[in-house]
């Protein structure tokens, strides 16, 4: 039992994770399985006259009528922060990206039908609260930077009562949830 206790301290006073033979963790990526190369090249979709950059590997695109947004529906689980990274270099260099804004009904009626998010496979989108606002109602931004304060919230949402839930995910038929940032999930993004 000393020996047991010796070792903890000397790995938490030294920060030496060999005297344990312990393997840093793997970083989970929005697709797992391979590190995609972004790529910028421009298609053009067949429901819309503009031109959007190519999906990246586990990744599939869409388009609404509503915008003139790109969006990609991303299969690949990862935390809020990994998602939002993940989706800036979708439209890089020439065209902005992020974590999916929405701002109107139809929007997230098209939003929902091409990612079938479910409460127990909820999708991230680009609302997130700010560290100093009150909670749990109060501000919450979109990633994009876009000023819409149009809000689908669930039942109960944003709720608040256990954890962090700084971040907002589509839940069941597209209801509006606030989710632990930290979670994985999948994600949409959208180049502008």
């Amino acid at each position: 039992m000393m020996v047991i206790v010796a070792i903890v301290a000397a790995v938490a006073l030294t920060g030496c994770p060999e005297a344990l033979d312990l393997q840093d963790p793997e970083l989970e990526q929005p697709d797992a399985n391979t590190t995609p190369a972004i790529d910028t090249s421009a298609d053009t979709d067949a429901t819309t006259s503009h031109a959007c950059p190519t999906a990246p590997a586990g990744c599939t695109a869409f388009t609404c009528t509503v915008t003139n947004s790109c969006y990609y529906a991303c299969s690949g689980r990862t935390s809020w922060i990994a998602a939002q990274s993940y989706c800036t270099q979708i439209g890089a260099p020439d065209r902005f990206a992020s974590l999916a804004t929405i701002e109107g009904q139809l929007e997230q009626q098209c939003v929902t039908a091409a990612t079938l998010p479910t409460s127990s496979d909820p999708v991230w989108t680009g609302l997130y609260q700010l560290d100093s606002a009150h909670e749990p109602g109060e501000g919450w931004l979109w990633t994009s930077g876009d000023t819409s304060d149009w809000r689908d919230w669930g039942a109960f949402e944003p709720y608040e009562l256990v954890g962090d839930r700084d971040c907002g995910v589509l839940a069941d038929n597209g209801a509006w949830k606030a989710d632990v940032c930290n979670y994985t999930r999948r994600f949409v993004c959208a180049v502008q």
